[in-house]
């Protein structure tokens, strides 16, 4: 369910042709809760990136709490010997 401004958030996104993290990668499939506490479970922190960015996404995953109610969002980014193997591999 989308709820308190969720739906202006991904029209906005949207509209500036990029993308929400959460939910869309290999390990965050289910979307896990970015908030957990007295008010319930929600995801209410995102990372959002162009598709620029996007493509040098290695992970994007929900950490486990520390001492916070907010969960760490993780993000991994491709690193430069990466992206030339990448390059590499489409020239075959």
């Amino acid at each position: 369910m989308i709820e308190n401004g969720g739906k202006e958030l991904i029209d906005w996104a949207q509209r500036k042709g990029w993308s929400i993290l959460n939910g869309s990668t290999k390990e965050d499939r289910d979307g896990e809760y970015t908030y957990v506490g007295y008010r319930g479970n929600m995801v209410i922190d995102y990372v959002i990136a162009n598709e620029g960015i996007k493509k040098h996404v290695r992970e994007f995953a929900i950490g486990d709490r520390m001492d916070s109610d907010h969960m760490p969002l993780l993000l991994s980014m491709k690193g430069e010997e990466e992206k030339q193997k990448t390059k590499e591999e489409k020239k075959k």
